[in-house]
C-alpha cells in the first residue's frame, strides 16, 4: 500500500499537533502543582488554561498533587516576598515605583 505525499503531510501534521497538546497538558499539570504549593486559590486558572476542559482537568489534578506534596523552601516564595516588601507596589525591576 502506497501513501501519497498529501496523506504523509496530514499524518505528520496530526502527530505534531498531538505532541504539542501533550506538552500543554504537562505544563498545565506542573502549573497546578506550583500554584498549590505557593498558596494560590483553587480554580485560579491561567489565561491559556481557561476554557479548555482537558487543560483545566490537568491543572486541577496538578493542584491536588501540589496540596499533598510538600514544597521545598524557595527564596522567591510569595510569603517571603510579602514579609520583605509588605504592601509596597513592586515594579517590573523589583524596585518600588519603577
Amino acid at each position: 500500500m502506497k501513501i501519497t505525499k498529501r496523506q504523509l503531510r496530514r499524518i505528520i501534521r496530526e502527530s505534531l499537533l498531538r505532541e504539542a497538546g501533550l506538552d500543554q497538558v504537562k505544563s498545565a499539570f506542573d502549573s497546578g502543582v506550583s500554584d498549590a504549593q505557593e498558596g494560590y486559590d483553587a480554580g485560579s486558572y491561567h489565561d491559556w488554561i481557561e476554557g479548555n476542559r482537558e487543560l483545566m482537568a490537568a491543572y486541577d489534578a496538578g493542584y491536588e498533587e501540589g496540596l499533598s506534596t510538600p514544597s521545598r523552601p524557595m527564596p522567591g516564595r510569595r510569603e517571603e516576598l510579602q514579609k520583605t516588601y509588605g504592601d509596597m507596589d513592586v515594579g517590573v525591576r523589583g524596585k518600588a515605583g519603577y
